[in-house]
Formats: structure tokens, C-alpha cells, sequence
């Protein structure tokens, strides 16, 4: 396997069937309410962003993975390939749990503070994830220890246990909107699980382009 394959299984995410399942139960979770609901609040503004932000990354995952044989062999391309597949990975728990706050400020709850907790709790999980596969993977040469590790993993959990609590703190606007938040962990596992293979691929490729760099050396 060479650099050019390396790259096409890094552009490949194997995420778009589950990806365009999760979008479109959303979107229908966010149409429904929004022509059901009567006496409804206008959409503030940092969901109108959320919802241009989330399609935007959802096409652009989508496109990527349609045009995997298509490959630039540099690191920069390479960077952000992986890019793409982290933020059209981790865009879907947010999405998901967006379902509840659109409702929510259709309901005329204010829940912008919610929200913001549940995407910072989604980052902090990925960045679990981002410290734990850079070691795993000896990604570059700051986080190469099992202490790196364990702080993922602490992350990781962390995150899962403060969404957990979130999902009970959210005000009620029917008995089962809370459902939203919690479930949202279940599209952040599988982001977890499928970005590992990106990362893989991400560090087989810096391999590559350090053994290109080690042959440079001995030829000169």
C-alpha cells in the first residue's frame, strides 16, 4: 500500500449511511415542530447558524467520501481530509441534540445556555478522542505517553457523564423531549468509533512521509 491508497482510505470515512440516517430523522425532527407548533417563537439566530454550519459540514463529508479516489498527496490535503471527517463525525450529536433546543425556543425557552453546554461537552469529548489516537497512533511527538491516554479516556467519560446530567437538567416542554440531549450520546459513540480509523490512516500517512524524508537523507 502506498501514500496514494493511504490517503483514499483517509477520505473514505464509511460514514455516510449512518450519517444520512441521523440527518434525516433531524431534519424531521426540526420540520415537524416547526410547522406543528402553534403561537411558535421565531428561530434565533445562533440556530440559524447551527443548521447552515451542520448542512455545510454534512456535504462536505458526503462529497469527500463520494470523491475518494481522488487524492493530493500533500500534508496539508491530508490535514484536511481529516478535518472533514471529524467535523462531519462529530456535527451529528450535536444535530441531534439540537432537536430539542429548536423545539424548546420554539416553546419559548430560552436554552441557548443548554446548547452551548452540549457542544462544549461534544468538544471536550472529541478532544478526548484527538488526545487518546494521537498517542495510540504516535501521532506527532508531544502526546506519545499512556498518561496521554489516560487523560482521553478520563475525557471521554467525563463528557458522557456531564451530557448524561445535562439531559436531566434541560427544562421540559413535553415528556419526552429530554430524550434528545441523552440520546445524543449514541451518534457520539459511533463518531468515536469510525473517526479511528481516520486518525489511523492520518498516521500511517505521516509514516510514509517520514520514511520518504529518512530515504532523502541516506541519498544525499
Amino acid at each position: 500500500m502506498n501514500k496514494e491508497d493511504v490517503l483514499k482510505k483517509l477520505k473514505l470515512s464509511y460514514l455516510a449511511p449512518f450519517a444520512i440516517i441521523v440527518n434525516i430523522f433531524v431534519a424531521i425532527f426540526l420540520i415537524v415542530p416547526y410547522f406543528t407548533i402553534s403561537n411558535k417563537q421565531s428561530i434565533p439566530m445562533y440556530l440559524k447558524l447551527f443548521l447552515i454550519f451542520w448542512c455545510v459540514c454534512s456535504i462536505l463529508s458526503i462529497i469527500q467520501e463520494r470523491r475518494s479516489n481522488k487524492v493530493t498527496d500533500s500534508i496539508i490535503m491530508a490535514r484536511i481530509y481529516l478535518i472533514i471527517n471529524i467535523l462531519g463525525a462529530y456535527i451529528l450529536p450535536l444535530a441531534f441534540g439540537t432537536i430539542y433546543v429548536f423545539a424548546a425556543e420554539l416553546f419559548a425557552y430560552k436554552v441557548f445556555d443548554k446548547w452551548l453546554e452540549l457542544l462544549l461537552y461534544i468538544v471536550v469529548s472529541w478532544l478526548g478522542m484527538h488526545i487518546f489516537l494521537k498517542s495510540e497512533f504516535k501521532i506527532g511527538k508531544l502526546l506519545n505517553n499512556v498518561i496521554f491516554r489516560i487523560i482521553g479516556v478520563v475525557l471521554i467519560i467525563g463528557s458522557f457523564v456531564y451530557i448524561i446530567r445535562l439531559g436531566f437538567a434541560v427544562p421540559e416542554y413535553d415528556a419526552e423531549s429530554k430524550r434528545f440531549i441523552l440520546f445524543s450520546i449514541v451518534p457520539l459513540i459511533v463518531a468515536h468509533s469510525y473517526i479511528v480509523r481516520a486518525y489511523f490512516n492520518y498516521g500511517l500517512y505521516l509514516e510514509y512521509l517520514k520514511d520518504d524524508s529518512e530515504q532523502e537523507e541516506v541519498a544525499k
